[in-house]
């Protein structure tokens, strides 16, 4: 590579710090490890020679490159290096660590010295450019430098704490920095916006995901992801108030009660779940939220109620926001309106039903199924490039988009050989032999996870009526765990989770079966050849590409879990204390009832007795104890739920009623 091709890259690179041309120079004339130019890298990446940002992600990524050049048989150089940027060698081992960092040997394996392609560079800056990616970058970018530098690329304003998690288990496995770093942020009194110099490139140290009106903050180094959620829109106007798909909205805020909703769902379904599977469950759970106390405007910041209601403090469009927030009053309100007279007083009748908050989330990713399946299609990157960030792209620049999206949900990941059409490269990717293999075991995995989930839901008469399974709110995200890289299905979103716990909720049939049937819907595809199937198998099916063959396994393990995690958790509900304890007294008893009822109906579905079934069905609810306004609600409620639930017959099998036999049944 001619030093004029090195020079130019440097300035788009790293602007017009001269040191990131230096550096260029001296890491392309380096063709095997230095101790002394490794050293060089520390300095530079720890901060101590003053350089830029950009040019320290470019000084970790040339460290790791060092790193990977010792063999095996120079562990002890390789620790001594990396004791100087706070490593310890006693946690994690020398060879674990650079077994993480050989996930990037598809970009380090390119550089060759000075006879480096412009391509090949142009790949390995592209990944240094994500603090994420950079396994060393957790020893040497500081939590107060981390921090800052989060605030450079957001708006803040003020907060009061509402409410902090009880939960510690789940940022239990947090390393050290991770923790500080969270604790910085989680900052009570804080409030994050999104601002215009917010980026919307994945896998940024902070991301504003297209479409979404959330932060992702990506810890260098880390595979964990925080989400700060309802973080307003760009421009002077972070909130604002509108009718959107029928419903009154606190357009790119949440209102208080969502926001509850979802936190307490979530930590009652990861109590259940680690009570029963003594693992943690694959959803996100809230750490903290924050009521909104002022908003970034268009003069400065403001107090809510000011920003709401005085015309010269909000902008443009404040009539058109104010005849929003009368519409939703008289909704909220309906026949019983609260007298507060003046524009002050609709404000305050609006911030009664809709109070800004936000909330601090973890085990979240910015990967959603709907997103991967529209970007990893043949219009990939106009989707992202075109529409989402408003920029032009080049040939080289859609390839580098699908090679993160792949490494995303592969762990791992073989690239192909470029070629001219980014669908042809996204197929020839996933036909690589190591690819094929992890997608279609991954695919596997994951429908198995899901079929745990709502196993495990359904025993507990659980739902969501769909929030919790659309594809907009499941997404992949690569972890690095048991000393390899692996990828989880994650499903967020809780808001609408109902979970019959401590007395709040009952067991109630009939919303039971409408919200288990929509559940369902968003999980399960009924033929994935038609079209864009809005499922979590639709979606899998397409992003990974799997065959006939690797659909049916996947059905068929989906199948197996639902049931197992079914009569897992049915049986422990029974035998287990400490899950038992989770639900009001009399549940044990209303399922176990529910559940012959569905056996019963079941069979007679089979045998084609459906027509005297709801004799036999009154006479066993009347046995119970029950009146006639009961036993109609509930067969009315099982003959609804037969039509989808035959498929999973088997969890009502009788051999599992009886909960005395379960510990001579090993597979119930």
């Amino acid at each position: 590579m001619q030093e004029a091709h090195i020079r130019s890259i440097a300035r788009a690179e790293f602007g017009r710090d001269p040191a990131g041309r230096v550096l260029l120079l001296r890491f392309l004339k380096e063709e095997g490890y230095r101790r002394t130019f490794a050293e060089h890298l520390i300095e530079l990446a720890a901060g101590r020679r003053g350089a830029s940002w950009e040019v320290r992600r470019a000084a970790v990524l040339m460290l790791e490159h060092q790193v990977l050049r010792l063999t095996d048989d120079e562990e002890q150089e390789c620790a001594g290096l990396l004791e100087t940027i706070g490593f310890d060698r006693r946690l994690p081992p020398v060879v674990e660590l650079r077994r993480r960092m050989a996930r990037l040997a598809r970009v380090h394996r390119a550089i060759h010295g000075r006879a480096t392609s412009v391509s090949a560079l142009g790949d390995f800056l592209h990944v240094a450019r994500h603090e994420c990616k950079l396994t060393l970058a957790a020893y040497v970018f500081s939590v107060e430098e981390t921090t800052n530098r989060v605030a450079s690329l957001i708006r803040l304003s003020q907060g009061v704490p509402y409410w902090t998690s009880r939960d510690e288990r789940s940022v239990r496995e947090l390393t050290e920095r991770e923790r500080g770093v969270i604790a910085a942020l989680n900052c009570p009194s804080c409030v994050y916006w999104t601002g215009d110099e917010t980026p919307s490139t994945i896998n940024s140290l902070v991301e504003h995901p297209i479409g979404t009106v959330v932060l992702v903050i990506k810890l260098p180094g880390s595979d964990r992801e925080f989400e700060v959620k309802r973080t307003g829109v760009r421009g002077k106007q972070p909130l604002s108030v509108r009718r959107y798909r029928a419903a009154h909205r606190l357009y790119g805020g949440s209102g208080g009660g969502t926001s509850d909703a979802e936190a307490r769902a979530a930590l009652r379904l990861a109590d259940v779940y680690r009570a029963v599977h003594d693992r943690e469950p694959p959803i996100s759970i809230s750490m903290s939220i924050a009521c909104v106390q002022t908003v970034p405007a268009w003069a400065g910041e403001a107090s809510v109620i000011p920003y709401f209601t005085d015309r010269k403090i909000f902008g443009d469009g404040y009539d058109t926001m104010r005849r929003a927030m009368a519409d939703a009053v008289e909704a909220f309100e309906g026949l019983r309106p609260f007298v507060l007279p003046g524009p002050v007083g609709l404000t305050v009748r609006f911030l009664r039903h809709m109070p800004p908050r936000q909330a601090v989330l973890t085990g979240t990713t910015s990967f959603r199924l709907e997103s991967l399946q529209a970007y990893l299609g043949a219009d990939g990157p106009d989707e992202y490039f075109t529409k989402g960030l408003g920029c032009g792209y080049s040939g080289d620049d859609a390839r580098r988009f699908a090679d993160d999206l792949l490494e995303e949900i592969l762990g791992v990941y073989v690239p192909p050989d470029a070629t001219e059409s980014y669908e042809e490269y996204v197929h020839r990717a996933l036909a690589v032999p190591a690819n094929r293999q992890r997608a279609d075991r991954l695919y596997i995995e994951h429908l198995r996870e899901a079929g745990m989930l709502w196993g495990t839901l359904i025993a507990t008469s659980a739902f969501s009526r769909g929030e919790s399974f659309v594809p907009r709110n499941v997404g992949l995200k690569s972890r690095w765990r048991d000393g390899q890289w692996t990828v989880d299905i994650v499903f967020m979103d809780h808001d609408t989770l109902q979970i019959p716990v401590n007395g709040r909720l009952r067991f109630d049939p009939q919303t039971f079966v409408t919200g288990m049937g929509i559940d369902e819907g968003y999980l399960r595809t009924s033929d994935p050849e038609k079209g864009q199937s809005p499922t979590v198998e639709g979606c899998l099916i397409r992003v990974y590409g799997v065959g006939k063959d690797v659909q049916a396994k996947g059905a068929d393990a989906f199948d197996a879990a639902v049931v197992d995690a079914y009569r897992k958790t049915r049986r422990l509900t029974m035998e287990s204390p400490d899950v038992r304890k989770l639900f009001y007294r009399e549940f044990p008893g209303k399922i176990a009832l529910w559940e012959s009822l569905m056996w019963s109906r079941l069979q007679a579905e089979r045998e084609g007795t459906h027509a005297m079934w709801t004799a036999r069905a009154e006479k066993l609810l009347q046995t119970a104890g029950n009146g006639p306004r009961f036993t109609d609600e509930w067969t009315r409620a099982a003959s609804r739920a037969a039509k989808f639930l035959a498929r999973y017959a088997d969890i009502f099998d009788p051999r599992y009623l009886d909960f005395s036999r379960s510990r001579r049944q090993p597979e119930g």
